[in-house]
């Protein structure tokens, strides 16, 4: 353990080395007060920023308070400074002044309106680093400094209020940003993770954060904090017209490389983005494929691996993902180009194409202990995969504006996916009575392909003749065409009885799920008075799913699977109408809006199964309820979900003999009921935001797997319907920023606390027993940055997860992990600077085989050269201890699931980044793409 620890106290103790080089000055404070000159009212959320006035260097900013109160702490003494205050639709306030030691109040500063926009008064070095327009937060970039490499992503994590997770998922003020655009377009899709990850920072001129307001009127009765935000990204001026971008290319030990390109060209109207990446890293530039899990193509049954939703439901089956995940050693190509363009005043088009191919090579072992009374059942597995996918993603959309209030949308895409397998899997399972149970090594060969057309159509009218009358369409069509075939080569021998019994299969399984759904969507709002207005939302939806299912041993003679096994071939197909009708009375008194609602829904589904048919018919009438007064929301809502075709197809799934499933023709939908209070906001004025939630869903008809396990450890499931499943969680987070110490000194802090509480119930052999399943997940980060100099980030998690059960014959289960990360940037003199992160995962009580702890230590020296910077020569290592390994311990049923993961190790790399930077400018009519 102490060993583990050298890293982190040595890349504190060089941060303290440079602190202690910092000088004592003396220090003031100053104080003051915005009014209206009109009418004396305390100007609220102005911006306040103090410079130096030698250089224009800002030392500090505020927002001012309910009553125009602003305090600067700190200050330097007898130092020339320079006080700007900005508010939108009034005159800028200047003053330079020196400050003596000591407190000095400003008084009232009055603030006079006019009707020049800020932005012609101000010079580029007095912009203030914030400003609150109505419901929009305005960032300056140039305010918050970056590394020359920097790109956006790195940008946002140092904005005031907003967030960046390890995935690149991005949340301001608490709630997920839904579009990232730039200049007001949609960059490479609607992934804001592809800007955020690929845009360099030091392009950007202004970061604008606003409500997605037309994800809120799509959604009437969704909560406010379920929407998302919307980032808009706008260039620096002489972006408008030009080529910008980068490119990389990088060689290193162990044959690890990495290359790649963006580039962006942009003339008026027209923006023509390209991007390019080819590494064997494990990292994918930003592109996710998630969606390749959509296809099953490498979806295994096997028990060491499940995952569980909430409600009990099947979430994943040894699911793997891509992208630079824990999901073993990785190569990623991809390539795409975006078009936008304005084609007229009022029309905008937007074409996307996007190909993305991952090769993956999984070293999984799991070891699965199962508690049954005093018997535990142990199951060791150690999977070996290779994984090659294509993926190819052609989408566009057309929006017409018809006029200051009608839209019409109009949103393709066509999808097209190849995922091939090979893997050897060796599972063992032994009790604690004894030592081996059966034994299984079953090698697999897997090819998938899918193919999805789908599109969004809408009109909307915002207002009709009526003030607040309003009226949307919306259609929405997915038609999917996934199939697989699947061969499994598997010698399975079971020990149970004392003598070896021995078998053998040899399998295709061919799965084919072709898919039609297409639903319209109608919302009108009607205005009834100043407080009270009537909303009808209504949905019809048809659905046509097919699942054909083929078996076939393999016949010696012919050398190919063309023997049918007829109990494991089947063809199911389900088709039939979902409706939704709901209306809401939006009523308002005052600062409180209260929303009661109703809605009523039908399911009509006809099932057959070979030659058998069932038909399921159900309906419902949900009440809902919404109270939002000021930033709190409470709310009352239920949801009604059907379970897919897979889960009731009642044919075998053996393709792991030891872990075999079944589906039930007769599941009936799954109804919750949530009940949730949340309050969310962003405090400008002091740089602080608070978010904090609680929600209980209860659970009728939950989708569980009822399992059993025979003599031989072979286990068997299907999914039943139970009641009692309810769940309860709650999240609460605070984030701040503070300048200190004369303006030199940025402190970041944040906590999050997290918990849940989950009842579940569990069936397995005869025994039926509830789960009680707590959790508790703090953590806290901290920063401190000291003139862009020295930046250090330090993050911690503790995750406590405990498992009670009513039935004496299901053990308490126990899990602790803990995870620390430490990140720091020194900028060692002015073409040199240092990246360095170290990040700790222990999990204290894995089993024997499993690794405890895993400790990833990287960085990178970089040298900036060329003419602006442009060049930056890199030179980086990863997993300097040479120890890097993905793992994991979850409890889950009536188990604990420990998993390790084999992931890239030590490596060093030489890479050369240029910066293209070519715009309009009048100096440089003979310009190229490459400035030496």
């Amino acid at each position: 353990m102490k060993k583990k620890i050298f890293p982190f106290a040595l890349s504190i103790l060089i941060n303290l080395v440079v602190f202690t080089n910092v000088s004592a000055q003396l220090s003031a404070t100053l104080t003051g007060n915005l009014v209206d000159s009109v009418n004396r009212h305390p100007m609220f959320l102005a911006t306040v920023a103090l410079y130096r006035s030698q250089d224009s260097t800002i030392i500090n900013y505020k927002l001012t308070d309910d009553k125009g109160h602003f305090k600067f702490a700190n200050v330097p003494a007898a130092t020339p400074l320079k006080l700007i205050v900005t508010y939108s639709g009034y005159s800028v306030y200047r003053r330079n002044f020196t400050l003596p030691a000591g407190v000095t109040d400003f008084g009232n500063i009055v603030m006079k309106p006019d009707t020049i926009a800020l932005e012609t008064v101000l010079v580029l070095a007095e912009r203030p680093p914030v400003i609150v327009k109505k419901d929009t937060i305005e960032f300056n970039a140039s305010s918050f400094k970056m590394l020359p490499n920097a790109v956006v992503e790195d940008l946002f994590r140092k904005l005031p209020g907003m967030a960046v997770d390890k995935e690149g998922n991005i949340t301001a003020n608490g709630q997920r940003v839904s579009k990232l655009l730039v200049d007001g377009r949609e960059f490479f899709g609607q992934d804001p993770r592809i800007a955020s990850k690929n845009l360099p920072a030091n392009i950007i001129d202004k970061v604008q954060v606003t409500d997605d307001k037309e994800e809120a009127y799509m959604h009437p009765n969704r909560p406010s904090w379920e929407n998302g935000k919307i980032i808009n990204l706008t260039l620096k001026k002489g972006v408008k017209q030009g080529i910008f971008g980068k490119a990389f290319a990088g060689a290193g030990t162990e044959g690890r490389y990495e290359a790649g390109g963006l580039l962006n060209m942009f003339r008026d109207t027209l923006q023509v983005s390209a991007i390019g990446f080819s590494n064997n890293l494990s990292r994918n530039a930003g592109f996710q494929s998630d969606d390749l899990l959509s296809i099953g193509g490498f979806q295994r049954s096997n028990f060491n691996d499940m995952n569980l939703n909430a409600d009990g439901s099947v979430a994943s089956i040894d699911k793997l993902s891509f992208g630079g995940d824990a999901g073993g050693i990785q190569k990623s190509t991809g390539g795409g180009l975006n078009i936008n363009h304005q084609l007229g005043a009022n029309t905008t088009l937007n074409l996307l194409y996007f190909y993305n191919g991952n090769s993956s090579a999984l070293d999984k072992l799991s070891v699965s202990q199962q508690f049954l009374g005093d018997s535990i059942l142990n199951v060791r597995t150690h999977a070996l995969q290779d994984i090659d996918s294509r993926t190819h993603l052609l989408s566009g959309s057309l929006r017409q504006q018809i006029s200051n209030f009608e839209q019409l949308n109009f949103k393709p895409a066509l999808y097209v996916s190849n995922v091939t397998s090979h893997s050897f899997t060796d599972i063992s399972s032994a009790t604690n009575y004894q030592q081996l149970l059966n034994h299984s090594v079953n090698r697999e060969t897997l090819n998938g392909d899918g193919l999805n057309y789908s599109h969004e159509l809408s009109y909307s009218n915002l207002r009709l003749k009526k003030a607040g009358r309003s009226f949307t369409v919306l259609n929405r069509l997915s038609l999917d065409h996934n199939k697989q075939d699947q061969i499994n080569s598997a010698n399975s021998d079971f020990y149970s009885g004392g003598d070896s019994l021995y078998d053998y299969l040899n399998q295709l399984r061919h799965t084919n799920l072709p898919s039609f759904s297409t639903s319209v969507d109608l919302t009108y709002k009607e205005p009834i008075s100043k407080t009270l207005s009537l909303q009808f939302t209504s949905t019809v939806a048809y659905f046509n799913e097919k699942q054909q299912t083929g078996a076939y041993n393999f016949d010696t003679q012919a050398h190919s699977y063309v023997e049918r096994i007829d109990s494991l071939s089947l063809v199911s197909h389900r088709t039939g109408f979902k409706t939704f009708s709901t209306v809401t009375l939006p009523w308002q008194i005052g600062q409180v809006v209260f929303t009661p609602g109703i809605t009523v829904q039908t399911i009509n589904i006809n099932n057959r199964f070979g030659d058998s048919a069932v038909r399921q018919d159900f309906q419902y009438y949900r009440p809902y309820a919404t109270i939002r007064w000021r930033r709190f929301y409470l709310g009352y809502s239920s949801t009604l979900k059907e379970p897919d075709v897979t889960s009731i197809q009642p044919v075998v799934n053996n393709t792991n003999p030891l872990f075999q499933i079944k589906g039930n023709p007769y599941l009936k939908p799954v109804k919750s009921q949530t009940v949730s209070l949340s309050h969310n906001i962003y405090k400008a004025s002091k740089l602080i935001a608070y978010n904090f939630r609680i929600a209980a869903t209860k659970y009728t008809d939950a989708i569980i797997q009822q399992r059993s396990v025979d003599g031989d450890g072979v286990q068997y499931a299907m999914p039943v319907n139970t009641n009692g499943n309810w769940t309860i969680s709650e999240m609460a987070g605070i984030t701040k920023h503070l300048k200190v110490g004369n303006g030199n000194w940025e402190l970041i802090g944040g906590a999050k606390f997290n918990s849940s509480f989950n009842r579940n119930i569990i069936l397995v052999n005869t025994l039926r027993s509830e789960q009680r399943l707590w959790n508790i997940s703090p953590s806290a980060e901290a920063g401190v940055n000291w003139k862009d100099l020295v930046d250090v980030r330090l993050s911690y998690v503790l995750s406590v997860y405990k498992s009670r059960y009513s039935d004496p014959e299901f053990p308490s289960l126990d899990v602790t992990t803990h995870g620390a990360k430490l990140n720091m940037t020194l900028h060692l003199q002015k073409h040199f600077y240092f990246e360095n992160m170290l990040d700790y995962q222990i999990n204290p009580l894995q089993p024997a085989g499993i690794k405890k702890d895993n400790l990833l230590w990287h960085g990178a020296f970089n040298y900036t050269f060329l003419k602006n910077n442009a060049g930056i020569l890199k030179l980086s290592y990863f997993d300097l201890l040479n120890q890097n390994t993905g793992i994991s311990r979850v409890i889950s049923q009536n188990y604990i699931l420990d998993s390790q993961i084999k992931l890239l190790h030590r490596y060093f790399m030489l890479t050369f980044i240029y910066n293209i930077r070519n715009f309009s400018q009048k100096e440089n009519k003979n310009r190229s793409l490459f400035n030496f």
